[in-house]
């Protein structure tokens, strides 16, 4: 089949008509499939949040009972994060701010850190020691 040229067609005498063929469109490559495109991904969190306590105790407190009540709000640099918290010698829980414990008379630290949302966890707990005296 010719391409871009005139053709003759057979009619009837005395009648030409011109045929011009044209070439064929140009064939477009399809789009990739989706698991050939490159994906930008989000960079991966290597940095661990910060904890940080918000308010706590005096670092001295009275009671007139066998037990005190005492409160800690503490909040981390990543939002979405979670918590785990720890008083005296009793293993890592997890918590929410604000946190409230009953102590006894004595000598108190309460510890608390921080895991963001991609598992980085603050190496360094937030940290407030404190000492209830009975009066």
């Amino acid at each position: 089949m010719p391409i871009e040229c005139e053709s003759v067609a057979e009619a009837e005498p005395n009648n030409f008509r011109t045929q011009t063929e044209l070439p064929p469109p140009p064939l477009e490559k399809p789009p990739p499939p989706e698991a050939k495109r490159p994906v930008n991904k989000p960079p991966v969190d290597r940095l661990p949040p910060q904890t940080r306590l918000g308010s706590h105790p005096r670092a001295q407190l009275l009671t007139h009972k066998k037990r005190r009540q005492v409160s800690f709000r503490f909040v981390s640099s990543e939002r979405g994060s979670s918590f785990r918290c720890k008083l005296d010698a009793k293993p890592y829980r997890p918590c929410t701010s604000p946190r409230a414990y009953r102590v006894k008379a004595g000598r108190h630290t309460f510890r608390v850190f921080a895991t963001d949302r991609a598992g980085n966890r603050d190496p360094t707990p937030a940290l407030f020691k404190f000492r209830v005296r009975h009066r």
